[in-house]
């Protein structure tokens, strides 16, 4: 990877992995806040952001996968969020200029393709559908304009990486993406197959992944019942005030 390349010329090798992740991981949390902080005060922002940069699935990437290339696609995620909803008006456009969200949206979506291929196109799949989804919200086009705008400076950018990729595929056994033991039957929740690193692998992926939605399932019944509590109480409020009302409509 070209970045622990750089930090080669000024670390030892021994010493760039824990540096990488260190930065990364750092990277995450600072691309994090600036998403929370839109939304939340400071203190849950800053929470969020040590949860994201704390999140079991990165831990797993760190401890068992190794894979700092999805890790900083990972670090970069939420500002292609963030820009994202800068740039189709969903959230307050604070750079001044439509060509300046645009540009720096296209910066972050480039980061994240140059700095792992499978996440640049899940990037694309999601930018693709908030710009639909915008479009459907402010009932307009400006956002899908302005979004095929921002992801076609984004490809530009990373022409000079996709476009020798996609000469170069002709080169690659495509297949073997698919051997035994790669396959998509083989990597479902708990599977089991020949080989013992392969298992404890995937056990600890799933459990990892179990753990997240059961937090995210709490998180929400936990929402929800709050938003149905505070409904209650606005009902019984109206009703308290019907009740006062009728007598006074009584003597009136």
């Amino acid at each position: 990877m070209d970045a622990g390349a750089a930090l080669s010329f000024v670390f030892p090798w021994n010493a760039v992995p824990g540096i990488f992740i260190v930065i990364a991981q750092t990277m995450a949390g600072l691309c994090s806040f600036a998403l929370a902080r839109r939304f939340l005060p400071v203190r849950a922002a800053l929470f969020g952001a040590a949860c994201y940069a704390a999140n079991p699935y990165a831990l797993l990437i760190v401890y068992m996968r190794s894979d700092f290339a999805e890790l900083l696609a990972c670090a970069l995620m939420p500002l292609v969020l963030l820009r994202a909803l800068e740039l189709c008006g969903l959230v307050e456009n604070r750079h001044g200029s439509l060509s300046r969200a645009m540009a720096l949206f296209a910066m972050a979506f480039a980061g994240v393709w140059l700095s792992n291929a499978p996440a640049g196109v899940m990037a694309t799949y999601s930018a693709a559908l908030l710009f639909a989804w915008a479009v459907l919200a402010k009932k307009s086009l400006r956002p899908l304009l302005c979004g095929a705008g921002g992801l076609a400076l984004g490809f530009g950018l990373t022409s000079f990486y996709l476009l020798p990729a996609a000469y170069e595929q002709r080169w690659v056994n495509i297949a073997q993406a698919l051997s035994p033991g790669l396959q998509p039957s083989d990597n479902f929740l708990y599977t089991m197959v020949n080989d013992p690193e392969h298992n404890v692998f995937n056990w600890i992926a799933s459990s990892v992944a179990i753990l997240l939605m059961v937090m995210t399932g709490s998180r929400g019944l936990r929402r929800t019942e709050e938003l149905l509590g505070k409904g209650k109480a606005v009902r019984q409020e109206n009703c308290g005030a019907c009740y006062c009302c009728f007598p006074l409509r009584r003597r009136f």
